[in-house]
């Protein structure tokens, strides 16, 4: 069982393992054992999650689903399989709550009057600068 959050409880029988070599360096022990861990979840046979909550997933994370609805984690950064199957997990649960995450509700604002006439002013005070530097010939005095 993957737990999510307090209310949210992946069954164990919903998550596939998939164990393959590695890849990369690591010599005999990558060349012989299956140390590498795909965790598949079919999002469109479980019944974990409501239909608001589908829908962000499904937003969120729609260039991790196949055609077929199944979110895949991949894990080979470990030595050992059980390592990578619990980091495999780990990952599956982060980018679940990711998903899940509500945005934060923006409070519309406005700027100031006193603020607005501060940047007036700086702005007048850098024109002012700006026309003091050039070539004198040109300007009345």
């Amino acid at each position: 069982m993957l737990r999510i959050t307090d209310k949210i409880e992946i069954p164990a029988d919903e998550l596939v393992f998939e164990t393959m070599r590695s890849s990369g360096p690591g010599g005999q022990n990558v060349n012989k054992v299956e140390t590498a861990v795909r965790l598949s979840f079919d999002l469109s046979q479980t019944e974990c999650f409501d239909q608001y909550q589908m829908h962000r997933i499904k937003s969120k994370l729609h260039t991790r689903i196949s055609k077929a609805g199944v979110l895949s984690v991949t894990c080979q950064s470990e030595r050992s399989q059980i390592a990578n199957k619990q980091m495999a997990m780990e990952q599956l649960r982060q980018l679940l709550l990711g998903a899940l995450q509500r945005p934060k509700f923006r409070k519309p604002t406005q700027v100031s009057k006193a603020r607005l006439e501060k940047r007036k002013e700086a702005k007048q005070q850098h024109k002012q600068k700006k026309q003091l530097r050039g070539n004198l010939r040109n300007k009345r005095i």
